[in-house]
């Protein structure tokens, strides 16, 4: 199922990215209302968010994409060969291995692992 905005086909990652951009602007404003005394619009955006999350595919857990990352790093290693020192300069397309895999992984835990195998 793709979306179109502005002529641009989405598929689902970018779509995620967008709704899940949504809820982050929506919550921005629920701080601000809050600290305005304005619960009643505070809420309605707190429903606006509740109906975005229904099209949000599930996200997973930091431990699934540390383990997927761990499994990249070892698959990235292997294609370069036994030798193969890896170092943070390979975290783009390591990364960009995780994203295939899990669209939304944060750049931070892909980060963490990779200093973690090159500090190993």
């Amino acid at each position: 199922s793709y979306a179109e905005k502005d002529g641009i086909i989405l598929d689902d990652a970018k779509e995620t990215k967008i709704l899940l951009k949504m809820i982050e602007q929506r919550k921005d404003s629920i701080a601000q209302y809050i600290k305005g005394g304005r619960q009643d619009l505070a809420e309605l955006e707190q429903n606006e968010i509740n109906v975005i999350e229904e099209f949000v595919p599930e996200q997973p857990t930091e431990e699934e994409i540390e383990k997927y990352a761990e499994d990249a790093i070892d698959a990235y290693i292997e294609q370069n060969d036994a030798d193969y020192t890896i170092s943070m300069k390979d975290m783009k397309a390591i990364l960009s291995m995780v994203q295939e895999r899990y669209p939304m992984a944060n750049g931070k835990i892909v980060s963490k692992v990779l200093k973690n195998k090159i500090n190993g």
